[in-house]
């Protein structure tokens, strides 16, 4: 359909005026006649609580707890609105959060002042001479997955296609194929952002190497707004997927093998896969959902060891696309009905557990309160282990897996109450902290960790509140668990320079600020 700038302004006044004189406009925060003064500026929407879709488009994680009633989420169709919602929201002291694709599992991509909402912000450009993609800040996983198939050139990443490349990137972006081609923000190349000071500005090795190597792991909102990615693309045909099941009885002796053999030494890092212990048709069971970028034979040969334990039951076997594979090895999961909202943390492990170590700890997973609670094991080692720690500021290299585990929750369920959820998931926490590295993986936060700066940025916290300081020096951007002063000095940052060449500013400006290399 063509677009027209000009009727489409007209329909976005329209729409916000009929929103506006639907609710009366009684609610806190900008006036109405501030909102229309804003929408007049922008290419894109306002969806204000009078809007129809208000109720949907607040929203963020759908699992997350619907906590936050924002003054409006303002939907940025060009870059020029970002500028203008950030001013508006300078302008008129309003906090703000930033969301792409809506998926934080703390709420932190909805906010109780305005939502900037980089949805419709989804291009992406593909050069396959070049093996590259920029790839713009709004689009999810699952467009930039579909338009890479043709080209059988691929980007490591999650499997929830809804997912956005920003927020998944940085804070990681772990996924299928994290052990043969690294995270996600290992594939990056450089990246734009829009700044606390409305300039922009492209950061690769070269061109702001503090801001890019603090932006790939020190998670979104807090530098700028991520405008686009560029990312190195590797080339990746059809692999071998298979899903294998085993019975609880057999579970600690498989997840030791694998422990032993198949994360940080062992398996070669053609091998990618996870794991998880959940329910399957009525009983509780382990599930090993594995890529084998390979021939099937020679990944057979490669699982053989941890296929002599037990007794598995092969539930997917099949040579297929990544994209296909990615839907088909988890299609055993049994979701939780509508209205099901999620707790969730997680705890890196690094070292060896025994066989009573996992029993333990599959004997408490057995006690959840309803048959949706689940634990998964994101593994590490391969290329993931291979970049260097130094390298930005995800620091999570040197460990065997991520565990991660959900606590469900439905107010229609007389079995399971908040409380009950809350509990359970806080007993399993406990439990694994004499296993844990004491680290967290930032694409998983959780609300109630205090210590998060160590938990998610370890040594690495001190310079990255440095290159913050430098970057945002009067903390515009900020959220509940964002970067900021905890205890100790931060690491000093160079000084800013004048030089209008390198970046740019969406408006007219009598002059550039530009930080030194």
């Amino acid at each position: 359909m063509p677009f027209y700038p000009r009727m489409q302004a007209k329909r976005n006044a329209a729409r916000l005026e009929a929103a506006i004189a639907n609710m009366g406009y009684s609610m806190p925060g900008p006036s109405a006649d501030q909102w229309r003064a804003l929408q007049a500026q922008l290419h894109g929407h306002i969806v204000v609580p009078g809007d129809p879709s208000y109720a949907k488009d607040r929203r963020g994680n759908s699992l997350f707890p619907d906590l936050a009633q924002p003054f409006a989420i303002i939907y940025c169709a060009v870059e020029l609105d970002i500028l203008n919602a950030l001013q508006f929201c300078r302008d008129k002291s309003v906090p703000f959060s930033i969301r792409s694709g809506g998926h934080s599992t703390a709420g932190y991509s909805v906010s109780a002042g305005i939502v900037i909402d980089m949805s419709l912000i989804n291009g992406i450009v593909v050069d396959p001479k070049g093996m590259t993609a920029t790839v713009q800040a709004g689009a999810s996983l699952g467009k930039l997955n579909l338009t890479l198939k043709p080209y059988q050139l691929h980007v490591p990443g999650g499997e929830c296609d809804t997912v956005g490349v920003a927020g998944h990137m940085q804070g990681g972006g772990y996924g299928f194929t994290s052990r043969m081609f690294g995270l996600n923000l290992d594939a990056v190349l450089e990246v734009r952002v829009m700044l606390a000071d409305l300039t922009i500005v492209t950061a690769n090795r070269e061109l702001h190497p503090h801001l890019f190597w603090a932006i790939r792991g020190g998670t979104g909102g807090n530098f700028g707004v991520l405008l686009d990615i560029v990312y190195n693309l590797v080339p990746l045909q059809d692999v071998w997927g298979v899903c294998l099941k085993w019975s609880q009885s057999d579970a600690p002796a498989v997840l030791s093998t694998l422990q032993q053999g198949y994360m940080r030494t062992g398996a070669p890092s053609t091998l990618g896969y996870q794991c998880a212990v959940a329910q399957v048709d009525g009983a509780s069971s382990l599930m090993m959902m594995a890529m084998f970028n390979g021939t099937r034979a020679d990944g057979m040969q490669v699982l053989q060891k941890v296929m002599n334990v037990g007794t598995p039951t092969i539930l997917v076997d099949k040579v297929s696309d990544y994209y296909g594979l990615d839907s088909d090895l988890l299609s055993w999961f049994k979701m939780p009905p509508d209205g099901t909202l999620e707790v969730k943390t997680c705890a890196y492990i690094a070292q060896p557990l025994q066989l009573a170590d996992w029993a333990s700890i599959l004997a408490y997973a057995a006690t959840a309160p309803n048959p949706y609670n689940m634990f998964a094991m994101e593994i590490y080692g391969g290329a993931v282990s291979a970049v260097p720690v130094s390298d930005c500021a995800f620091i999570h290299r040197q460990c065997d897996f991520d565990l991660f585990i959900d606590s469900f929750l439905n107010p229609n369920w007389n079995y399971n109450n908040e409380a009950q959820a809350k509990e359970w998931l806080e007993g399993f926490s406990q439990l694994l902290a004499k296993y844990s590295n004491g680290q967290r993986y930032q694409n998983y936060p959780d609300v109630t960790d205090v210590d998060y700066r160590s938990a998610y940025w370890g040594d690495a916290f001190p310079k990255l509140l440095g290159i913050k300081q430098k970057y945002d020096p009067n903390n515009f951007f900020q959220y509940a668990q964002s970067i900021s002063p905890a205890s100790g000095p931060a690491v000093a940052m160079p000084t800013l320079r004048h030089d209008p060449r390198l970046d740019s500013k969406l408006h007219k400006s009598p002059s550039l600020m530009v930080r030194e290399k």
